[in-house]
């Protein structure tokens, strides 16, 4: 009785499955074939970084987004004829959002895409709005230091901090900037088209 026991546990036995070392880590997602279309949500994170990290000046920021798309775009509508699936118009490289909402439509596919853009998007605005404003409080903070140094001769005072209030319209801020004997000075703060930053303080 044992022995037909111990038969039936040896039969059901499983060998586990052998890893082959050379088989690469990210083959679920080279193999992936919707890899291209989360590669393009995911875009406007990636080219944030890519900015960052480069330090790439804003007026040339919109290429390194351009070229993701459209280089992404393309791969994903040849890996949808490779696997016989139905690709958007050409045109609609050029607008993401269309052509991920199109690309998921014509085959059938859930949003879960299209809401993942979405979401890259709003968080790579979001963090790009407080790395903005941050650069822009550090600049006025300067400016508020040399003011004080050379207008209002006065070479103790330097600013520690600049705080942006409130946006009056685009580019022009009320702020309040910190000094190093604990006053509060309230400034406005202009951007010009030549993105150069304008600092003036007001009679207080």
């Amino acid at each position: 009785m044992n022995e037909e026991n111990n038969s039936v546990v040896e039969s059901n036995t499983v060998e586990p499955k052998a890893i082959d070392p050379k088989e690469s880590p990210f083959k679920f997602i080279q193999e992936h074939p919707d890899r291209f279309l989360w590669a393009l949500c995911v875009v406007p994170i990636l080219g944030l970084v890519i900015e960052l990290a480069l330090s790439i000046p804003l007026m040339y920021s919109f290429f390194i987004y351009l070229g993701l798309n459209v280089g992404f775009s393309i791969l994903d509508e040849k890996e949808l004829k490779k696997t016989d699936r139905i690709a958007p118009a050409h045109w609609m490289v050029l607008v993401v959002p269309i052509y991920i909402w199109q690309r998921v439509k014509l085959n059938k596919q859930d949003k879960k895409a299209f809401f993942a853009w979405v979401i890259a998007f709003i968080f790579s605005t979001f963090i790009t709005e407080m790395i903005n404003d941050n650069a822009i409080e550090e600049q006025a903070c300067q400016l508020v230091t040399e003011i004080y140094q050379e207008q209002f001769y006065q070479k103790s005072s330097e600013c520690i901090a600049v705080t942006l209030d409130e946006e009056v319209k685009s580019g022009f801020y009320k702020g309040t900037a910190v000094m190093n004997n604990g006053v509060d000075v309230y400034i406005t703060v202009d951007i010009r088209k030549d993105d150069e930053i304008y600092v003036q303080i007001p009679n207080q």
